[in-house]
């Protein structure tokens, strides 16, 4: 009898072992996962379990046994499924993750801990433009061992990663139920043995109440897991993490004014609660007034000055998957290219912007310390950009190249997202590129900022400051 009791009552454990004899031409994969039920095979065994998540979260793991018959002359395919319940009474929901002991991913021989099975190799997405390449049964390689989330024949399987998000909402919700599917391929270069992983579940409640944005503590912002804070201009909850950088970014795009009625709606920002003040050196200023969100089909306005396109006034369009764009004015809180005041000079990085008070747009442009620093290039510099395939940067940095609600409630970090750009005539490159503003100026006509497409990525990259472009914050340390 094995019994499992949880040090913390917030956490479910699990042990997964995979079983490998030969005899005649045969193998015989064993995926235990003992949780309540017993099985007749003699591998089983009777586990008893308690887990209770005070106040508001429970995790149950269903009882299952599998034996399964592998021909490694074929290289087999097996698998075995897996559903984790989360009851929660909590009024924001809850995230749920997965870890290993010692965060290991391969299983280990139970006699001889020399001999493993790894799990799958994360390598460049072709098609998912993850930085996790997924697999099918057709692909997946030989003595190797992974997982997929639910129950869609399209789900493909995943290395496994620990400290992994398998489940999140948001919303209050009774009882929510995750299947996982582990599986494995195993062929005659494997070494015969039990090899086993123990894997831990943790349901984490959301905050009942997150902190504000505005001035945040920044011991609230860590590194091994994103924490969800709220903007108070609007009261728009988002998901911040530290990054490789180890700076504090937002992992989702700003949001600011999407609830604004179409081109009639306005939004006061305050020194108070947006990066704005009274003592900037370009743009002195204690309130801007958010407005001018263009309607559908979010055609950019512009005018023509010197033969650029300008256009020193707000807008901005938003979308329910990607966020809000903003052209460059908008997002620096009123920068201007012409006139009085216009900021043109290459390489000046404006202070103002309308993100939270205590955050800021990062700068960009051309990369030479001590003459100028872009914390754009330093982002995707701590990726790897200096060392590997600008495809491998650009992997790790995206989540999906052609939908952003795998990421909507901040999943994944970094959480960029191919959500293209808005111009004079409407959406460019949903799907296939992303473009994000920086907070420096490149002329009087463009703004700088990072481009990446699924193969590609400029971290000094320029466009026109009339065009709309995504924004992230990060915060001010």
């Amino acid at each position: 009898m094995l019994e499992f009791i949880s040090a913390s009552n917030s956490a479910s454990y699990i042990y997964i072992y995979i079983y490998i004899y030969r005899a005649s031409l045969t193998f015989l994969f064993l995926l235990l996962l003992p949780v309540i039920l017993s099985s007749n095979s003699a591998f089983a065994e009777s586990v008893n379990y308690s887990v209770t998540i005070d106040p508001s979260i429970n995790v149950a793991l269903s009882a299952s046994t599998l034996t399964l018959g592998l021909n490694p002359v074929s290289k087999a395919f097996a698998t075995g499924d897996l559903d984790v319940t989360v009851s929660s009474n909590s009024g924001n929901g809850y995230k749920l993750t997965v870890t290993s002991a010692g965060n290991n991913t391969s299983l280990v021989n139970a006699d001889d801990n020399t001999k493993t099975i790894p799990t799958l190799p994360i390598v460049i997405g072709t098609t998912s433009g993850s930085s996790i390449t997924s697999y099918t049964e057709d692909n997946f390689p030989v003595n190797t061992w992974g997982y997929k989330i639910g129950t869609s024949t399209a789900s493909k399987y995943l290395p496994f990663i620990s400290g992994t998000t398998i489940a999140m909402n948001n919303a209050p919700t009774a009882e929510d139920t995750t299947r996982l599917t582990f599986a494995s391929k195993i062929d005659y270069n494997q070494p015969s043995g039990l090899y086993t992983i123990n894997l831990t579940f943790n349901g984490t409640a959301n905050p009942t109440s997150p902190a504000y944005m505005q001035n945040l503590d920044p011991t609230l912002c860590v590194s091994d897991h994103p924490t969800l804070v709220v903007d108070s201009r609007d009261n728009r909850s988002y998901y911040i993490q530290r990054l490789a950088d180890d700076k504090c970014w937002m992992i989702q795009n700003l949001r600011l004014g999407q609830d604004l009625a179409t081109t009639a709606g306005a939004l006061i920002l305050t020194d108070q609660d947006t990066n704005i003040s009274a003592n900037d050196t370009y743009n002195p200023r204690t309130e801007f007034v958010l407005t001018n969100k263009i309607p559908e089909p979010g055609e950019m306005p512009k005018k023509v000055v010197d033969g650029n396109n300008v256009w020193d006034d707000t807008a901005f369009y938003c979308t329910s998957d990607y966020g809000c764009y903003y052209n460059f004015y908008t997002a620096t809180a009123g920068i201007k290219s012409e006139g009085e005041g216009a900021v043109t000079t290459s390489n000046t990085d404006t202070t103002t912007t309308i993100c939270p008070r205590g955050w800021t747009m990062p700068t960009g442009g051309n990369h030479n310390p001590p003459t100028h620093n872009s914390e754009f290039r330093a982002l995707v510099d701590a990726y790897g950009y200096n060392v590997d395939l600008v495809a491998t940067v650009t992997s790790r940095l995206l989540v999906n190249p052609t939908s952003s609600t795998e990421n909507i409630n901040g999943e994944n970090a970094p959480g960029f997202l191919l959500g293209g750009h808005y111009i004079s005539y409407g959406a460019q490159n949903i799907g296939t590129n992303s473009m994000y503003w920086s907070r420096t100026v490149f002329s009087a006509a463009a703004g700088n900022g990072l481009n990446m497409s699924t193969g590609s990525v400029n971290p000094g990259s320029t466009g026109n400051r009339a065009n709309a472009r995504a924004i992230r914050c990060l915060l001010q340390e």
